[in-house]
């Protein structure tokens, strides 16, 4: 008897010390210590105490303890320990009904904790069976509770596994059952508003999932003696600026930051201080995302170092934060040009690749976006390998029968970060990124699929990857495999995630407009103007993000502009270029610089003084606060000076002639050839010495001129844009009449250049063809009048494309206002080359460009009338419709 009253007063003994521990472990910030004290202290007591109720209750207890460390340790013998002590509780023959549910809700937590640690399918799928199975008799509704809120935490976990909505319905519907769930229910309404939009519901007045899960939290942190208070409140605080982003509601922005740092005032020393920061980075950087405030995404970098401050390198916890650094690293240097945090996002990604698959995701989007940023190509190739290998796993998985696209969880934190490593390589385009962004794309499928990445995020992200490689190579097997990728993106997304956020649509655009960059097809170029529109209307007005979306819109809009002259694309790109630069989002620099180039193109078709007085305006704006290292800095030097040579051309300023070449030198010293932008430095400074020459006679800038252009053409393929404008500048340089002939020849046939830039370098080689060549020799010689005569031909055979059908009729009589004289001089060149039959030919097609397009249309008219009359007459009186508007 005497020992059992020994061993009945040790166990409580060493039960209430456990306690003490505790709450030392809460008050004094040494909670990792205390905690493994208390749970020892727990496993003694329960040695001391008979088998019965109260050692199963101390085992449990003691479980939960080792369960605490290894969630701030991530020392996995406490994890093992933790599920071997509960295992022996359940064992319990006949089962400790006290202990029962406690026993079984801790156990299947830490199956699932184990599942994410070794990736194992069988711990999770033991967790939500042990829960599923049927309870002991007697059990009450309190101990029931608490196993349907455990089911609902496994359901939650399986959706992050597998992706599929009913098993989050099902989850959200067990937490709303269970006991103490709120954070988690919380949570899992959150992630179906983020994935899905709203829940099923028959009010059609119910509360969206966010709304419900800030009613929830509210209601939680009311009781401020519970030991998550804190916790709670820093929950609270992620789900108001959900809620405020939504409703673009500033002061609900407000609120959420002011409670994350209440939270984190009134957080205890410790893990839970920690946490507390964590939420706060989280908070701070969705402000930023929704204002543009670079203090918001400074002070949310900080807090989240601060939260990592005395974090175990092992603990669980860390990774994920990891992750959510490199993301705001990734942010920022996107946003303002940094080079070293691009640099660090890589290095943070590459450190847990081993310990976080999904951080592989983040770590293609993180060297594509270096490799667009940097030009660097080693990037974009690693962000396209590791991408590959997860579309191949996900092509060779078997397809379930579910209600939403590929994959489970996109963790947000990974949403973004593949994108750096492809958009470090831009301004300074380094191949390395491009190269390496694209070699972890294509291992990516193998590895994160079974860790719950879903299809969506890893096609999206390897797109993204291949259209910055191509940008920097010119491969069209790279643009057209970023349009496969995007477009099967875009068509497995569900309409939540089509919506929230609206990258898709855009970075399939992007893709688009780089595909008719190579290709010219008209058609990709329509669609990128109609995915960038949709694009920038589904972020609301005054949002920071959309002001990147209108700067793409603008993009593919002054492309379609530089095609055919329509005077409404020009004028949509300058009104979308001002909403972005008046925006704060941190792109107002390259707002402004776009948008004097957008304003020097329209001035270039009106003629307005005021429209080239903006545009100077705002590209000396633009660089206003740049530093010579910033990634946009040569881009902006370069706009500058061709906006300045435009005002010396329209006003005969020498001021502004020499202020445009110390740009444009400024620019080209400070960037190297392998920049994508360096041909166009070299194109606009060989148009400062082409003036300075034709202005001054000034044979050195003409030679200096010459050299640039002939330098630049060596590293650009032929079939481009760029080779097509450099040779027509160049024919302009050169002295000798047959190479100049030749180059603006090259020009005339390269299908990238618009057709008015084609017809005017054809019209040259023709003109020059006709030059007497000697005093001696006023007839230019038969193999001249023939070459003229083919050149005028090509250009009288452009004109149907500079006027083409798609513009009214307004632009398209100013744009053949521009050729006036091409028919006339094609048929002397044909009379000169004694062929009248082509003279004839040649002027008949020049003048009669409109009415042949009239002709054609109602010959095309009569062919559908024939085939189906009552669409024809719809169509002819759409068309008269149209006819009487412009």
């Amino acid at each position: 008897m005497a020992g059992w009253w020994q061993r009945q007063v040790g166990s409580r003994a060493w039960n209430t010390l456990a306690f003490l521990e505790c709450y030392a472990a809460r008050t004094t910030g040494d909670d990792m210590a205390q905690l493994a004290e208390a749970a020892a202290s727990f496993e003694i007591a329960a040695r001391h105490a008979p088998p019965g109720p109260r050692r199963n209750r101390y085992l449990v207890r003691s479980a939960a303890m080792r369960m605490a460390v290894y969630h701030r340790t991530g020392t996995t013998p406490d994890l093992a320990a933790a599920i071997a002590i509960l295992e022996e509780v359940l064992a319990c023959d006949p089962p400790d009904l006290a202990q029962y549910a406690e026993a079984t809700a801790e156990l299947a937590s830490a199956l699932r904790t184990r599942s994410r640690l070794t990736d194992s399918p069988s711990d999770l799928d033991r967790a939500i069976a042990l829960v599923r199975r049927d309870p002991p008799p007697g059990l009450d509704e309190a101990a029931r509770a608490e196993l349907s809120g455990a089911l609902g935490s496994g359901l939650l976990a399986l959706f992050r596994r597998n992706g599929h909505e009913a098993d989050l319905t099902a989850a959200i519907e067990a937490l709303r059952t269970g006991h103490d769930n709120e954070v988690l229910l919380a949570d899992a309404l959150l992630e179906h508003d983020r994935r899905f939009g709203a829940l099923p519901a028959a009010d059609l007045d119910a509360p969206t999932p966010v709304d419900e899960a800030v009613t929830i939290l509210r209601q939680a942190t009311l009781d401020r003696t519970h030991q998550q208070w804190s916790r709670r409140r820093g929950n609270l605080a992620i789900a108001l600026m959900r809620q405020a982003t939504n409703r673009l509601d500033p002061a609900g922005l407000d609120e959420a930051v002011d409670l994350a740092r209440e939270a984190g005032a009134e957080a205890a020393a410790g893990f839970d201080r920690l946490t507390a920061k964590y939420h706060l980075a989280i908070v701070l950087r969705g402000r930023f995302q929704a204002r543009g405030d670079p203090a918001d995404l400074d002070a949310a970098v900080t807090a989240l170092r601060a939260s990592l401050d005395g974090l175990p390198d092992m603990s669980p916890e860390r990774l994920p934060r990891l992750d959510a650094l490199a993301e705001m690293l990734s942010d920022r240097a996107d946003r303002f040009g940094s080079l070293a945090d691009f640099d660090e996002a890589v290095a943070l990604l590459e450190s847990i690749t081993d310990r976080r698959p999904t951080a592989r995701l983040s770590l293609v989007r993180t060297l594509a976006a270096r490799s667009f940023a940097a030009h660097n190509r080693a990037d974009g190739d690693r962000a396209i390998e590791l991408g590959e290998r997860l579309v191949d796993a996900l092509s060779a998985r078997p397809s379930p029968v579910r209600d939403r696209a590929d994959g489970a969880q996109a963790v947000e934190p990974s949403d973004r970060s593949v994108d750096t490593l492809a958009e470090r390589s831009s301004p300074v385009r380094d191949r390395a990124d491009d190269d390496r962004a694209v070699e972890l794309g294509e291992r990516l499928v193998d590895e994160l699929e079974p860790a719950g990445t879903d299809g969506v995020s890893i096609r999206s992200a390897l797109g993204v990857a291949y259209v910055s490689r191509s940008l920097g190579t010119g491969d069209r097997d790279d643009v057209e495999r970023a349009v496969e990728l995007l477009r099967a993106a875009l068509r497995d997304a569900t309409p939540t995630e089509r919506a929230r956020p609206p990258r898709l649509h855009s970075d399939l655009g992007s893709a688009l407009a780089a595909r008719f960059a190579m290709t010219g097809s008209r058609a990709d170029l329509d669609d990128a103007v109609e995915l960038q529109r949709t694009a920038s209307r589904e972020w609301p007005k005054g949002d920071a993000n959309r002001a990147g979306t209108l700067i793409r819109l603008s993009t593919v809009l002054r492309y379609r502009f530089n095609l055919h002259n329509a005077r409404a694309d020009i004028d949509e790109a300058v009104d979308v270029l001002r909403e972005a630069a008046g925006t704060r989002s941190g792109l107002q620099a390259l707002a402004l610089t776009v948008l004097s180039v957008a304003l020097q193109s329209r001035y270039e078709l009106t003629h307005d003084p005021d429209d080239l007085h903006t545009a100077a305006e705002a590209a000396r704006g633009a660089l206003r606060d740049a530093e010579p290292g910033d990634g946009m800095y040569v881009t902006l030097l370069n706009n500058l000076g061709a906006v300045l040579l435009t005002i010396f051309e329209a006003t005969g300023s020498r001021e502004d002639l020499d202020e445009a070449e110390y740009a444009l030198r400024t620019a080209s010293d400070a960037e190297g050839r392998e920049s994508a932008d360096w041909w166009l430095t070299r194109l606009n400074l060989v148009g400062i010495l082409r003036t300075r020459w034709q202005s001054d006679g000034d044979e050195s800038a003409r030679r200096e001129a010459l050299d640039l252009a002939t330098d630049a053409l060596t590293t650009l393929a032929a079939a481009t844009p760029a080779h097509g404008q450099i040779q027509f500048v160049r024919g302009q340089l050169l002295p000798d009449a047959t190479a100049a002939i030749e180059a603006f020849r090259t020009a005339a046939v390269n299908e990238h250049l618009p057709a008015a830039t084609r017809a005017q370098a054809a019209i040259r080689a023709g003109q020059l063809a006709l030059q007497p060549r000697t005093a001696r020799t006023p007839t230019p010689p038969a193999p001249a009048t023939a070459t003229a005569a083919e050149m005028y031909a090509i250009a009288v055979s452009l004109l149907p494309s500079v006027a083409w059908r798609g513009l009214d009729r307004t632009d398209q009589e100013r744009n053949l206002t521009d050729l006036a004289d091409v028919a006339t001089d094609a048929a002397e060149a044909g009379i000169t080359a004694d062929r009248p039959d082509v003279a004839i030919e040649l002027l008949e097609q020049g003048r009669s460009v409109l009415w042949g397009q009239l002709l054609e249309q109602r010959a095309e008219l009569d062919r559908l009338r024939a085939a189906a009359p009552e669409l024809a007459d719809r169509l002819e009186a759409v068309l008269a419709t149209s006819r009487l508007a412009t």
